[in-house]
């Protein structure tokens, strides 16, 4: 992958950061071992850096911002010499789509066979896409993204039942993702136990 191909996926990736994920808050609810639980994901502007692996020669905000508006120029980034940024790069346009699909939430398993080193508590993820989240008081960030199968970088794995959303701003949630085999009513009840109180659209 040469450094065209590069800009013109980051690109891609960053307009799809801000239509869905940029000023926005995920609720991922899952079971695990028969008790529900909720984590919430935030999205913000300075987390975007960290899923594209390049490694800068300007400012982080002027990356974000120059790559929004067409002004990125080749020498403004470079590959990192580890070759984490072409894995990174080949599912950046398209991890976006974990929180409308279905996916699978679990542990980081520090230890994996593959040796990957992260600073991430937990994995969000599905085929060859791994995104690590990082937890920040009662929520988590993204700080990573891997062209890695959840399976060899996890030690415990569960499927996301439901994805509720909403934009920093609002105060009303509303479905991203529900799983096949559960209603809303169950996923609202559920919420209820948990004590968490949402408005949802």
């Amino acid at each position: 992958m040469d450094k065209k191909i590069a800009l013109k996926k980051m690109k891609i990736a960053i307009i799809n950061y801000e239509t869905y994920l940029k000023n926005h808050e995920y609720l991922i609810i899952y079971n695990e071992n028969n008790n529900y639980q909720l984590r919430k994901i935030i999205f913000k502007k300075e987390n975007f850096h960290h899923l594209t692996g390049v490694k800068l020669n300007i400012k982080k905000s002027a990356f974000y911002d120059r790559l929004l508006n067409s002004k990125l120029s080749l020498n403004d980034f470079d590959f990192d010499p580890n070759g984490t940024t072409r894995l990174k790069l080949d599912i950046i346009e398209k991890y976006h789509t974990l929180f409308f699909t279905p996916c699978n939430i679990g542990y980081y398993d520090a230890n994996n066979y593959v040796n990957i080193k992260l600073s991430t508590s937990k994995i969000i993820g599905k085929q060859n896409i791994s995104l690590g989240l990082r937890k920040e008081k009662n929520y988590y960030n993204p700080n990573s993204l891997l062209k890695q199968q959840m399976g060899v970088i996890t030690h415990k794995a569960y499927p996301v039942i439901c994805i509720l959303k909403k934009t920093f701003d609002s105060k009303e949630y509303e479905y991203s993702y529900l799983h096949k085999d559960y209603e809303k009513v169950f996923i609202e009840d559920e919420l209820k136990k948990l004590e968490m109180d949402l408005i949802i659209k």
